[in-house]
């Protein structure tokens, strides 16, 4: 896989993730992160699995 084709891979998942962020309601905030803020992260974990395996 070339550098190009990572970049775009790692945009089309980011711009993914914010919609999936964006269209999940707020939920109370814990001492845990909320479930917006985990799948967020979850999503860019994903960017580092794929381009840096």
């Amino acid at each position: 896989m070339t550098s190009e084709e990572q970049q775009r891979i790692e945009a089309c998942i980011t711009e993914i993730a914010e919609i999936l962020y964006n269209n999940t309601p707020p939920e109370k905030t814990t001492l845990v992160s909320s479930n917006r803020t985990e799948m967020y992260a979850n999503a860019e974990m994903l960017i580092l699995i794929r381009l840096y395996p």
